[in-house]
């Protein structure tokens, strides 16, 4: 911290100049004191406070593709559209990506399965790590046709755990589906 007095026509002002942490997030309040005397030798004071909202830089995308298993096999390269037909399986992957500074909480990605595919049990991935299809046990679930992944500040996902992601961290969620 670096401060500086300077007297002016009997008035004092102070500037304080304080460091903040590039990612920090929150209420600065800085008050400054004023000490002055008149030319009868009464003594004064007084205080001035600002505060300042500092916002956190937060900025998480999402990216879906999906590749046919069937057809392609378990390779690596996933796409925006794909081909299929029923009996196929396919597997989606859901790419999220903090690009700000700030850690992104309570993250919550929820997917519905259209009427044409069904369910692949228990496939759901974070990462490389499998997650169970049943609430309340991890970081993700399978609930009325929908893919449930994270938790929400109220816990009502049904997750038992949550997804933080750090700023310039990236996760992928892979699951898989039937075509009917």
């Amino acid at each position: 911290m670096r401060r500086s007095i300077i007297k002016l026509f009997g008035l004092v002002v102070l500037t304080l100049l304080i460091p903040l942490s590039a990612n920090a997030v929150g209420t600065i309040t800085n008050t400054a004191e004023l000490e002055y005397k008149d030319l009868s030798g009464g003594t004064y004071t007084d205080t001035g406070t600002c505060t300042i909202r500092k916002l956190g830089t937060v900025n998480v995308t999402i990216v879906k593709t999906s590749r046919n298993i069937t057809r392609r096999g378990t390779g690596t390269e996933y796409f925006d559209t794909e081909t299929g037909i029923a009996g196929d399986l396919i597997e989606y992957k859901i790419t999220l990506e903090n690009q700000g500074e700030d850690m992104a909480t309570f993250t919550v990605v929820k997917d519905t399965l259209p009427d044409d595919v069904i369910y692949a049990t228990e496939s759901i991935r974070l990462g490389t790590r499998t997650l169970t299809d049943a609430q309340n046990d991890d970081e993700g679930n399978f609930t009325n046709e929908t893919i449930i992944i994270g938790r929400d500040e109220e816990g009502t996902t049904g997750n038992l755990a949550g997804i933080s992601l750090n700023g310039g961290a990236k996760i992928e969620i892979y699951y898989r589906v039937r075509i009917k």
